[in-house]
């Protein structure tokens, strides 16, 4: 039987998360799916120890959600791509993980990097909507 000091801490814990991921948000579906639980009380010891190390996580700032793995790259509940928190995409968010959308996904960073080393800002405008490669690549600067 769980001792009540540690159901306490594992509610505190759990609506911290919430709290500092936009009410999960931001949060890989894995890491909502592990914070349900915890709201049932569905945990065993090995799940509250992921819930208290989630935690820790965030709290440190060391949570990062990449999209498809890639670096800087995020993704929101309701389908908004961002780089380095700046809104690039919009995908419908079942289609968002499809092997199809991460090679897009990846054809997004590749261009935001692009845009970088130009000293250009990424935005949705520059990322997809006036995207041209030779254009970009030509002018150097």
């Amino acid at each position: 039987m769980k001792s009540n000091q540690k159901q306490k801490d594992l509610i505190q814990s759990r609506r911290a998360i919430l709290k500092r991921s936009s009410g999960g948000a931001a949060l890989l579906p894995e890491d909502r799916l592990l914070l349900d639980l915890a709201k049932k009380r569905y945990l065993n010891e090995k799940g509250e120890a992921a819930v208290f190390a989630l935690h820790k996580s965030i709290l440190e700032d060391r949570y990062h959600c990449w999209f498809h793995g890639i670096r800087h790259l995020t993704i929101d509940v309701m389908g908004y791509v961002y780089w380095k928190g700046h809104l690039v995409e919009c995908y419908r968010p079942k289609w968002a993980q499809t092997k199809t959308a991460s090679k897009y996904a990846n054809e997004i960073a590749r261009r935001c990097r692009v845009l970088e080393k130009k000293g250009i800002v990424c935005d949705l405008r520059t990322v997809v909507v006036e995207w041209k490669e030779s254009t970009i690549l030509k002018n150097k600067n």
